[in-house]
């Protein structure tokens, strides 16, 4: 199976060296876990369930690995690298998120602000629904993507104002506050006020805010109709056979997941956050900090980050799915650890993937294998 490397040594300080490090070779290397790498990814690759993975590791300040397996294109059979571009569906909302705490920072956007101070024409049936709700998921406000009558339409390339007019047409799941239920309507319209209040469009603010500052220059919202080197193709599987994954929209997604990613970018991502890089250290802590409920009870969820744990370790995960493809970003902060998986397959789990690599790479830091 042909694969690409790159793996280096050193802390990312800095936004200069991130950019540095876009541009330097990429040498091969001798780390002894890289052929554990290997074996356990190309372990999944012979279950059949995806035709590529792509993996990024970062542990701690001496090992960065990027490695793509399998293959990106069945059809003209393309292997998958480390370069490769990936459909990362709701990672997405991680940038979402970001560009709102950056508005806060600038004063621009309050967490407790009512929507409707931004989006005066949507219609909340009454409820005071905060900018925290929809960046936690606790609005109750339905998720489209859950609603029969956007699937019919999930081909077509919805305006703003007939997506919302679909989201509008249901009842509220719960009153804001009340419960956590996941909602990508919370995250497409902290998009659409992102762009009332930054005057550009989402993709464009992602490209100038956050992309470009951190070097991320094969990251931007996924274009259809746009030439993108190296980009992985989604497939399905039925019947033991594969077949190119069913054509959607790739508007609709906007920003609750409508962006393209590399393994590489969402390692210099992941750096960013934990070193304070793209937002302040009291931005960052919101991030990771578990919503509350109107009861006091607290919930899994942070702003576009899920707090887990695993083998007692804590552990800060989303992952993403569109048709075509999966994705997963995890980030241990006692190992220093970062995982990202990127498949362009809907039947692959590369939450399994990133699970079985984070208890291998746990085990040998701990010297127990």
């Amino acid at each position: 199976m042909r694969h690409t490397t790159s793996v280096i040594g050193g802390i990312l300080p800095s936004v200069a060296f991130i950019l540095s490090w876009a541009c330097a070779p990429q040498p091969q290397d001798t780390h002894p876990l890289v052929s554990r790498i290997d074996s356990v990814v190309e372990m999944f690759l012979e279950k059949g369930e995806a035709p590529s993975y792509a993996v990024g590791i970062r542990l701690g300040e001496d090992f960065v690995f990027t490695r793509g397996y399998g293959l990106a294109d069945l059809e003209h059979q393309v292997s998958a690298t480390h370069q490769s571009v990936y459909r990362i569906a709701s990672l997405t909302k991680q940038f979402t998120a970001t560009a709102v705490l950056q508005l806060v920072e600038r004063g621009l956007i309050g967490l407790e602000d009512d929507v409707r101070e931004y989006l005066p024409d949507l219609s909340t049936r009454g409820h005071h629904v905060t900018i925290h709700h929809l960046l936690t998921h606790t609005s109750g406000v339905p998720s489209y993507t859950g609603l029969s009558a956007f699937e019919e339409r999930v081909r077509l390339d919805l305006s703003h104002d007939a997506l919302v007019d679909l989201i509008e047409e249901e009842p509220f799941d719960f009153l804001p506050g009340e419960a956590l239920r996941y909602s990508n309507s919370g995250y497409y319209l902290l998009g659409m006020i992102i762009e009332a209040v930054s005057g550009q469009s989402y993709a464009e603010y992602l490209e100038e805010h956050i992309f470009r500052p951190l070097g991320m220059e094969r990251s931007a919202y996924c274009s259809v109709e746009a030439i993108v080197p190296n980009r992985a193709k989604g497939y399905s599987r039925e019947d033991q056979e594969w077949s190119n994954a069913e054509a959607i929209s790739m508007v609709n997604p906007f920003a609750a997941g409508g962006v393209c990613s590399t393994v590489g970018d969402l390692l210099k991502w992941q750096n960013a956050l934990s070193q304070h890089l793209i937002l302040n250290e009291d931005s960052s802590r919101k991030m990771t900090q578990r919503a509350t409920l109107n009861d006091g009870s607290e919930t899994p969820y942070g702003y576009g980050i899920v707090i887990t744990e695993f083998d007692g370790y804590q552990k800060y995960a989303f992952r993403g799915g569109i048709t075509g493809f999966g994705s997963a970003l995890t980030f241990t902060p006692e190992l220093g650890l970062t995982i990202a998986v990127l498949t362009n397959s809907d039947q692959a789990d590369p939450v399994e993937l990133e699970v079985t690599l984070a208890r291998m790479i746990a085990e040998w830091t701990t010297g127990e294998t």
